[in-house]
Order: C-alpha cells, then structure tokens, then sequence
C-alpha cells in the first residue's frame, strides 16, 4: 500500500492548496520567514502536512539559497519526517496533565500519513475509530510553559531555527493562550511557531493579529479519489467516499479504513425517517442512539444527515443526479422527493447546519437532537418554524432560555 511520501515529492505532496504552498514557499525563497504563522481552513485539507513540509524545508541540510524544495534525504530532511528532530516539537492537546501512553505512537502514524485523523478529540483510540470519548482535550497551563514558553527560549540544537507546530491551537485555554502571546510579542530570532485550527475565531484576536496568516481550502473531489486509489481503494470506493468526504482528505481516509462509518448513512436516514412518523418513542430511541456516540460521532452523523439532505434539495432543484454525493442512494432520494412534494429542503439544511454549529460550541447534543427531531418533523411536512436554538430572551420577569425550537 502507498502512502503520503509515495504520492509526490516535496511540496507536490500538499494536495490542492496553491495559495498556501506559493506563500510558503515565497517566504523561503526570498528569506521572509516570519516569527508565527496561522494556518487556518477546514479539517483534512493538509495543515499538518503543510507545517510539516514548511519545518523540512527550513532545516534542511542541503536546500540551496533562494530555493524552497527540500532534499528529502539528508539527516534533517529524514528526522523531521520520522518527527524525530530535536529543533521542531509537535503539540496535539490530550486529555489530562500527562501525555497519554499512545502518544509517541500517533506521532509515527502521522509521520507516515500526515492527513491522517489521529488527535484525541475525534480518534480517542487509534486501534479502534468507533470508539468515543466526551473528555475534553485542551492544552493544560502547564503545558503551554513547558512546551511552548520555555522550550522554545532554548537554541536550536542542531538546524537554524526552533520550530513549534501547534494543532488545534483554539484548544488554548485563556491563561494558556495569555502566557503564550507574551512569547508571540517577544518572539526570538530564530524560533518559528505554527498554529494550525478549524476555528480561528477562537483564538485571542491579539495572537491572530500577530500571525501570518495562510489560508487552506477543501480538497477537490477528484484530487481525494486519485489519493485513495492511490493507496490502494477500489476506484468504485474511492469515487464514492470522496464525494461523502466533503473535501476532507483525513475523512475520506477513516472512510476507506473503515466501512462501518459509511454506514451512518443508514442511521441518520433512519432518524429521518421516525423523525417524519412522529413516533415519540421510536425517535427518542434514534436520539439516544446517536447522542451516546460522543460529540465527534455526532458531528459527522450530522455531516452525513447534511449531504444527503443537500442531495435531495439538488434533485429537487435541478434534477441532475450527476453531482449528488450518495449515488449509490439514489433510489431513496428519488423515492423521498417524490413522496414529499411539501417538504422545506432548504429549512432542513439549516436547521442540520445550526445543529452541527451547536454541537461544535458543546451545547448538549441529545437537547439538539432532539429540536433537530422536531424541526425536520415540521419541515418535511411543509410546516413553519423557527430555529432550534435561541440565547436569553428578556420577560417581565427576567430572563429565560429557549432551547428548544423557536
């Protein structure tokens, strides 16, 4: 089987990401290399791979000046793709004070297979990917002045800069994220740091400010089909999954592994379907069902439950099966347009799309659910409403919360 080193060589390997290869490599060739960087975008469309790239390219032995590739094959090209150079230091946040047991085995895996889905939050075990866990992963204080504050006001070791690529750099907690900015406003010369998030919006807006920013986009469909093909799925498979991937490389890679996830299709059509019965019984079941996988579980149930929805409103629209993502479905889909002429597609996208926005902000998932049960309940029976959700609303008495349906 191939993997990430085999499917290009240099920055060929960072799938799809013209703007951000093209700014890093820039800074490179023309010695601009900035003190902090935000590499920012979607999840799967190759952050890791790129900071990785960016760190082998600067240490490399034998890359010459005015140039961005690195050699690939002298010693500091090699430690950094094993993860094994004493000058750059990858954090992932983890549950807890002290780094897990498995913590130095993901970092193998990764240096094989960078876009692969190996942090805490949505792989608490990374023998088996149904596994859940609802502990919260962050970067303890601790952490953030072992690791990042101290550890990086040391010299470099053996390359010319310190490099800090920090994953999931929104999981600072603020005490953490105040002491580290300190560092970014008295930064050393010869020290890079790298924070790579989904979500910039939850990082301080004073340690945005002082970043470069790099921008990654989803990884085109075709791009994620030949990747799979290439490491060995079956091109039917592979044309499939990359269409459920939704442009995310590490999802299209669990998807390939295992069949299992594809199989939640299965489990949100169902929710749909007791959803639309008004059967309370059988639809507190479904949420049961789904709120018990962990909030990462949920979040793709609802991504899942959100393509195929996107389907219906495409043929419903346009007619063109061409571009659905389930077609392998396509009998259902045709079969749930027709049965439901009065059904508001366009409101059970938002409605799916606010669920997901409330499950990411930690909002329990089973209140969610629940609202998303009875919101598309109405929508697909042509009813009006409102939203699932709405903040504090002000009453002669007070305030009071409106969590359920508006």
């Amino acid at each position: 089987m191939a993997d990430f080193e085999s499917f290009g060589m240099g920055w060929e390997k960072l799938l799809d990401q013209v703007g951000a290869q093209n700014a890093l490599r820039h800074s490179i060739e023309n010695d601009r290399v900035s003190h902090a960087y935000l590499f920012f975008g979607p999840d799967g469309s190759g952050k890791r791979a790129a900071a990785l790239l960016f760190a082998q390219s600067l240490l490399c032995l034998n890359r010459a000046a005015g140039q961005a590739d690195p050699c690939e094959t002298c010693a500091a090209c090699l430690k950094v793709k094993r993860m094994t150079h004493p000058d750059v230091h990858f954090l992932m946040p983890y549950p807890g004070e002290d780094p897990p047991d498995d913590f130095r085995k993901r970092l193998d895996m990764l240096a094989v297979e960078p876009y692969r889905t190996l942090d805490y939050s949505r792989r608490p075990s990374i023998d088996d990917l149904s596994q859940t866990s609802n502990k919260q992963t962050i970067y303890e204080v601790r952490r953030v002045h072992d690791e990042l504050i101290r550890e990086m006001s040391f010299r470099p070791v053996e390359g010319s800069y310190k490099i800090a690529i920090i994953t999931d750099a929104d999981r600072l907690q603020k005490a953490g994220a105040n002491a580290f900015l300190k560092r970014l406003e008295e930064p050393f010369a010869d020290t890079i740091f790298i924070l790579l998030t989904v979500r910039p919006d939850r990082l301080l807006p004073t340690i945005v400010s002082r970043t470069q920013k790099v921008q990654f986009d989803r990884i085109a469909t075709d791009t994620i089909a030949r990747y799979l093909t290439s490491i060995g799925t079956d091109a039917s498979d592979a044309a499939l999954i990359s269409r459920m991937s939704d442009g995310s490389l590490s999802r299209a890679i669990d998807l390939a592994d295992h069949s299992e996830l594809r199989s939640g299709r299965e489990v949100v059509v169902d929710f749909l379907r007791v959803s639309f019965v008004d059967d309370a019984d059988a639809t507190e079941e479904a949420v049961r069902l789904l709120a018990g996988q962990g909030r990462e579980q949920v979040k793709l149930y609802l991504q899942l439950l959100l393509a195929w929805i996107r389907d219906l409103l495409i043929l419903r629209q346009t007619g063109d099966e061409s571009t659905l993502v389930n077609v392998d479905q396509i009998d259902a889909i045709r079969s749930f347009v027709a049965k439901l002429p009065d059904a508001d597609v366009a409101r059970m996208v938002s409605l799916i799309e606010e669920g997901l926005h409330l499950v990411e902000r930690n909002v329990n998932a089973t209140s969610v659910l629940r609202s998303l049960g009875i919101g598309l309940r109405d929508a697909m029976k042509g009813r009006p409403g409102g939203n699932l959700y709405q903040p504090l609303a002000r009453t002669s008495s007070g305030f009071v919360a409106k969590s359920a349906l508006a």
